[in-house]
């Protein structure tokens, strides 16, 4: 376990190419790998993926990097813990929901679903810091694959959770008339039919109304 001490030299290294590289190598050796997931940790290397990922300017290393992250944070609570708190996690993960780059904005709301999935404490954070608001701030961009994600999320956050549910509803906000334009404009769409689903579902769930049984504009 020794050779993954050289991993931070490595990811300093002024190739784009070989920085990706490590990070996807990072991400093969920590997954479902606890004694990894420690030295990982040991060696400030998770703290190095984030400083990657929020101030690497190669899109290809950002996107490794959150990769890396989320092998490294899927079902490792003690480094999840330390994401989420030493590190801010969840900045950091709205910060690259914001970014200018398709993969780590798709990645990084993914994985920001993945961790409020089911935890109750989580959602109650992210609704403090104003997520709903961003993210339906991000719905009203321009429509990209970003989007299927982000409503998935947006989903997670509301099911099972009325304070994120009465955030939703907020009028100034303006979800259930963004949903009903989404609704219109993907409708027939075959590569939209998740994203179809998830306006639908919230829908529902949120201001009770049943999409089904509604005839959608022409």
């Amino acid at each position: 376990m020794g050779g993954l001490q050289i991993i931070p030299t490595l990811l300093n290294n002024e190739r784009g190419k070989l920085r990706a590289s490590v990070c996807e190598l990072v991400a093969v050796l920590v997954q479902n790998n606890p004694t990894c997931q420690q030295v990982v940790l040991e060696n400030k290397i998770l703290t190095k993926l984030v400083d990657m990922l929020e101030n690497d300017t190669d899109s290809l290393v950002k996107t490794k990097a959150l990769y890396a992250m989320s092998c490294f944070l899927r079902g490792n609570e003690e480094g999840k813990s330390e994401f989420l708190g030493s590190m801010d996690g969840f900045s950091v993960l709205m910060r690259a929901m914001q970014s200018d780059f398709e993969k780590v904005k798709i990645k990084a709301t993914f994985l920001l679903s993945d961790i409020c999935l089911g935890s109750d404490k989580n959602k109650d954070t992210l609704c403090n810091m104003g997520m709903i608001e961003q993210i339906i701030g991000l719905l009203r961009k321009p429509h990209d694959p970003s989007h299927e994600h982000l409503l998935k999320t947006l989903l997670s956050l509301a099911s099972n959770h009325e304070r994120c549910q009465s955030e939703c509803q907020r009028s100034e906000l303006g979800l259930v008339e963004l949903l009903h334009k989404k609704l219109n404009s993907l409708k027939g769409k075959e590569d939209c039919l998740e994203e179809l689903e998830y306006c639908q579902q919230l829908k529902t769930l949120c201001f009770k109304i049943d999409t089904q049984n509604i005839q959608v504009d022409r």
